[in-house]
Formats: structure tokens, sequence, C-alpha cells
């Protein structure tokens, strides 16, 4: 999902009301995901991360799902008819539940050179990098001239679970190498559309495509940019990345408080950031 050149207030409120709906609705399918997982799943203990997160426990096995893409398949079924558009639904829940069943019992298996293709960057604010350390000894990066930093995650189709350090030494790469992987990773699903439209047009660039990695996509916004260019951006939440010229006046106010408006359940960052070719920067 991509608005491009539209005015800061039209963005505005247009995010206010989409995020509303998305949140009521999400809130209705974890409803429903709950209560088939108590029935099918029983022996799972489930804790709720956020609106498209959910850590699994089964034992001393632990998994965290991200529902990103149940969401969006979700999101297609609409019949019309309410009673099948539920059974479609419960057979979405079971075919992905299923698969998170075997990710669950494949986490105690080493990786592999094969898995390097899933390493993805996951950016992230400081509270939260701070419960993540908490309970794992994660590889952290931080973000030059700015509070957030750099995690790194092992993406699938039914789950996404962070890679910690055993991890990161199963597969046989040191914190450059990770790094540089991650983002080749991340910018082989990346468009160098918004970078440059935000550029070229007045207003502001939304970037919400839905896969969990948009707020992280600020990592390739630098690379996208010229000697002198520079943008300023916004990163509420994961799901969210905003782009816009830097304000001529050097008003950032319109930009701050979109940034401390659409923070979902995990903010990222409630203020804006400049970036050039060489840096990124709060504001």
């Amino acid at each position: 999902m991509l608005w491009l050149g539209i005015g800061a207030g039209v963005v505005i409120g247009a995010l206010a009301l989409l995020w509303g709906a998305r949140s009521a609705w999400r809130a209705a399918m974890r409803a429903e995901i709950r209560a088939h997982l108590a029935e099918t799943w029983p022996g799972w203990t489930l804790v709720e991360e956020g609106s498209a997160r959910l850590r699994i426990q089964a034992g001393d096995d632990a998994l965290q799902v991200d529902l990103t893409h149940l969401y969006r398949e979700l999101s297609e079924i609409r019949s019309g008819d309410a009673a099948a558009d539920r059974t479609a639904r419960q057979e979405r829940f079971r075919h992905f539940f299923a698969g998170a069943a075997d990710s669950l019992r494949e986490t105690s298996a080493a990786l592999t050179p094969a898995d390097r293709e899933r390493v993805l960057p996951m950016l992230v604010g400081p509270s939260f990098l701070a419960e993540l350390r908490s309970t794992v000894e994660l590889p952290v990066r931080p973000v030059s001239g700015s509070s957030l930093a750099v995690v790194y995650v092992l993406d699938g189709a039914h789950a996404m679970s962070y890679l910690t350090e055993v991890r990161r030494s199963e597969l046989e790469l040191d914190a450059e190498a990770l790094h540089a992987l991650a983002l080749a990773n991340l910018r082989a699903r990346t468009s160098s559309e918004p970078v440059r439209t935000a550029l070229d047009q007045e207003g502001l660039v939304a970037v919400a495509t839905g896969d969990g990695y948009d707020a992280t996509r600020l990592l390739l916004v630098g690379e996208q940019l010229g000697p002198g260019e520079r943008l300023a951006a916004a990163v509420p939440g994961r799901d969210m990345l905003v782009l816009s010229k830097v304000p001529d006046d050097g008003d950032w106010s319109g930009l701050a408080a979109l940034a401390q408006t659409f923070q979902g359940d995990r903010p990222v960052l409630d203020r804006p950031l400049l970036v050039t070719a060489s840096s990124i920067a709060e504001m």
C-alpha cells in the first residue's frame, strides 16, 4: 500500500481512519485465532506481542509467530456469506498453524547455509530492544546518529524468529557479514520508487506494504540518495515508513506529530529523522 504526493494533513487524517479500522479488524481476527488454537492446540501457551506477533510456548520450546502473512490471506476472504467466510478462515488457521507447529519442532535444529536467504534486518526502538535483550542474547547493530538499532530475524511463511548469537554462529557469519547479508535480502524485496517520488514531488510518501519490514526499509533510503540529496523520514510503527522533502522553513512539527500518532502496538521511534546518503539523524 502506497500513498504518493499527498498533503500532510490529508495523510494524517486518512492514516488515522485506516489505522483504527485495521486495529479493530485485527483484534477480531486474533479473537478467532485464540479460540481456534484453544481447541486445536490446547497444550500451547499464547502471549500476544503486539497486533501482528504471537509467542507460542510449548513445554521448553518457544516460537514467535508473525501474523502478517496470515492477516493478508484473511483479508482476501470476502465472499459476502458470513458463514462461508468463517469456514474459510478456519481452514486458513489450520494450515497456517500446522506450519507453525512444524517450525516449533524445528527450533532446536541447527541452521545451515541454506537458511541465509531467510535472514532479514529488523529496526527496533530502545524500549523494545531492552525488552528483547532481557530474555535472549542477540547480535545488535546501533544505527549511528539515532537511538534506533538493528536486530536480525529468520523470516518464514508461518513464523518469524529473532536470530540469537547462537544461531548466528550456526550460519558462520560475523557481525559485518550478517548485516550485509540481511540488507541484501531486504534490498531484493524493496522498490526504489518511494525514495525517488519523495524527492521529486511535494507531500508525503507513506510506505505500508504490510510485510512487516516497512520501517526497516529506512536503512536502505540513504544508499538511494545522491550527493547533496536528503529526505525527512518517520518510522512510527513497524509497518510504516513515511518520507518527504526536508521542510524548507525548518518546521518539523508536522512530521513530529505523525511520528507520535501512528505507533500501533510497537512504537519504533516517536520523532522524525533526517536522512542523507551518509547519515541518519534524529530531529
